[in-house]
């Protein structure tokens, strides 16, 4: 019984943590100012979705029917589909992860810049799985004095892609960049509607991500 008992609740649970732990690894090995497709978070709970599900219903119907206690199957399934949902939908904290497994070089950059208000690291503006033409652009911040300031008012506050808060935070961000580059980085296309996120990592470093 007991051995029944783990081969219902267990396979989906795997699946949705090796999904995650996927996605994770994807943001936190990723080279800088990538732009190659990467798996996000939210491609892992859209393909738990969209292939997921049916299979799950598929071998939830194979476990019911071999199943000596169905009842108890039935809820093993459920605690089963609860659980994987929780770990797809869990935070990780990747940026932390991915600044701590670099957080030597870019020590070394602020260093080197220790007047500059603001240090700009490109991490990427990626495509997205799962959203037609959606892509993620993303940065690490260095933020002392105002700017930092600045920046732990909107931290946790998602900034819209037009307006007075996105002008600022653009502006801060542009200041850091070299001038040829500025247009090219920051100037939104047509169709975009990017919402930013600001997220405050530790110390002087900061995460901003541009989801369009």
């Amino acid at each position: 019984m007991k051995r029944d008992v783990w081969l219902t609740f267990l396979p989906p649970v795997l699946l949705a943590a090796a999904l995650r732990v996927f996605a994770a690894s994807q943001m936190v090995f990723r080279p800088d100012g990538s732009k190659s497709k990467f798996f996000l978070q939210e491609d892992a709970i859209g393909c738990a979705v969209v292939i997921g599900v049916p299979a799950l219903l598929v071998f939830g119907a194979i476990r019911l029917r071999r199943a000596r206690n169905i009842k108890l199957d039935l809820c093993l399934l459920v605690l089963s589909a609860a659980t994987s949902a929780a770990i797809l939908f869990m935070n990780l904290g990747e940026p932390y992860w991915r600044l701590y497994w670099n957080k030597a070089r870019y020590d070394a950059v602020a260093m080197q810049r220790s007047g500059a208000p603001i240090v700009v690291f490109d991490w990427g503006d990626t495509s997205r799985f799962f959203i037609l033409f959606g892509h993620v652009k993303e940065y690490l911040v260095i933020a002392r004095g105002n700017a930092a300031v600045t920046l732990d008012r909107y931290a946790g506050h998602e900034i819209a892609s037009w307006g007075d808060e996105r002008m600022e935070i653009n502006g801060l961000l542009s200041s850091a960049w070299n001038e040829n580059d500025i247009q090219k980085r920051f100037k939104l296309r047509r169709f975009d509607a990017c919402v930013m996120r600001v997220s405050h990592l530790l110390g002087s470093y900061y995460y901003l991500a541009d989801r369009c």
